[in-house]
């Protein structure tokens, strides 16, 4: 509500065509992003692009910083074919600009393997990553946040193209990376998941586990227990318990996962926790209690035909 408040009155002081007003459509539309709420972070970062490219040029940090969450906002409405052809006619400007940073160049390189991930292009993918961590190793030191991001790329295109110990590998020194920064960094959380994605491919389903836990314990800390973030990763546990047959602990966290989501009226975390509703179904069917597992499902179907 504050960075809202302060677009409003700088729209009407300085101008929606303001370089303070663009700052301010940025600043929330990243904000927006992190809540799930595409459309919305898509036209705010769409807007301060357009003005931060004009002021600022193409290859100004903020600027690409704006094109990025459209990216972002593009890639988390399911639209990531969009958001590769942006980021691919951005990298031509970029390419043909040599003032542009090598940090900026590796921002934009990061963006687009994530965006080669999504669409299952892995080795489009790697070679995004690889070109960020080239352009990061020339201007940065080995310890800094962007080369962890940088690293994390490469570990989900290695994990895609069924390169487990190298995605293991970077996943490990990206996650020492954000460690020695800051116990509780915000971006830890995702390369730790990360981490605990390889072990369960890899069939350590308790390493895991392990992991998992210790990223929703560190997002209850930082967001409280109502967040969307909280109940995705609740849902994201239960359903690796009950692969792992640890089906009273899967309970506990799946119905968890339910009741926040039930008491709440985002679509994005409905989509969130989709799965759980099935998970437990599951949970319940294999000790025995076929007549929950209906009675959930009906449940399950009716909050469905209620959202329309």
């Amino acid at each position: 509500q504050d960075l809202r408040a302060a677009l409003a009155s700088l729209d009407a002081v300085a101008g929606r065509d303001s370089l303070q007003a663009a700052r301010a459509a940025a600043a929330l539309g990243r904000n927006l992003n992190a809540q799930q709420r595409y459309a919305e972070a898509l036209a705010l970062s769409q807007r301060a692009h357009m003005v931060l490219e004009k002021v600022l040029g193409a290859g100004n940090r903020e600027a690409v910083r704006a094109l990025i969450a459209q990216s972002r906002a593009l890639r988390g409405g399911d639209r990531a074919a969009e958001a590769a052809a942006l980021l691919a006619r951005a990298r031509t400007v970029l390419e043909a600009t040599p003032s542009v940073h090598p940090v900026t160049r590796a921002l934009l390189d990061v963006e687009r393997s994530e965006a080669e991930v999504n669409l299952r292009h892995p080795a489009e993918g790697l070679a995004a990553a690889e070109s960020a961590l080239a352009s990061l190793g020339a201007t940065l030191g080995p310890a800094s946040a962007a080369r962890a991001e940088a690293l994390r790329a490469r570990a989900n295109a290695r994990m895609q193209s069924g390169d487990f110990e190298g995605a293991r590998e970077d996943s490990e020194e990206a996650t020492a990376i954000l460690r020695a920064l800051d116990p509780e960094h915000p971006r830890l959380a995702s390369v730790l998941l990360d981490v605990a994605l390889v072990s369960e491919h890899r069939g350590r389903l308790d390493e895991g586990i392990a992991l998992r836990r210790e990223v929703l314990g560190s997002t209850l800390r930082r967001l409280g227990a109502e967040s969307a973030e909280v109940r995705f990763q609740r849902a994201q546990l239960g359903a690796v318990l009950v692969v792992a047959e640890r089906y009273a602990e899967a309970e506990s966290e799946l119905r968890e996962a339910i009741r926040l989501e039930e008491g709440s009226s985002s679509v994005a975390v409905e989509f969130a926790v989709n799965g759980a509703f099935l998970d437990l179904s599951v949970a319940m069917l294999r000790t025995g209690r076929p007549e929950e597992a209906v009675a959930l499902s009906r449940r399950r179907l009716e909050r469905l035909q209620a959202l329309g």
